[in-house]
């Protein structure tokens, strides 16, 4: 084996040391804090071709844990990344938003029987929670 090699090795080597010891140590440490999505209802919802606009448009709750016990300045609610603004009430285990918001790439849906899947996330106290999916239906 070559110097370089031994050292590519040995560096490969710690590095994946280093990164077992780090999501150990993650793993352990237990953060309570972080929010987490366990449902989003409904999970998807059906969007015009034509026109886009939504044919029935009830909301959406989005249900978890670590919310905070309210929005605050630090409270948002993303689809694919946009701030969405139609936050009706805000809880620490519920958020309920007044109408579905509408994300550029699933507005771009042109043909009937396509979907878009977005991602949905949510920032409490400046700690990001999972991701879910959220479905657009075009019809």
């Amino acid at each position: 084996m070559t110097p370089d090699k031994k050292i590519s090795f040995l560096t490969t080597a710690l590095l994946f040391v280093l990164i077992i010891f780090s999501t150990m140590n993650l793993m352990s440490c237990g953060d309570n804090n972080i929010p987490l999505i366990s449902a989003i209802t409904p999970g998807s919802v059906t969007i015009s071709v034509s026109s886009h606009a939504l044919l029935s448009d009830t909301g959406v709750t989005i249900s978890g844990s670590n919310f905070g016990s309210s929005q605050g300045s630090q409270g948002q609610v993303y689809f694919d990344n946009v701030a969405v603004t139609t936050v009706a009430s805000w809880a620490d285990t519920t958020i309920v938003l007044s109408s579905t918001p509408i994300v550029p790439n699933a507005s771009a849906l042109t043909t009937s029987g396509t979907s878009y899947t977005a991602n949905v996330y949510v920032s409490a106290n400046g700690l990001a929670s999972n991701i879910v999916s959220f479905v657009y239906n075009g019809t």
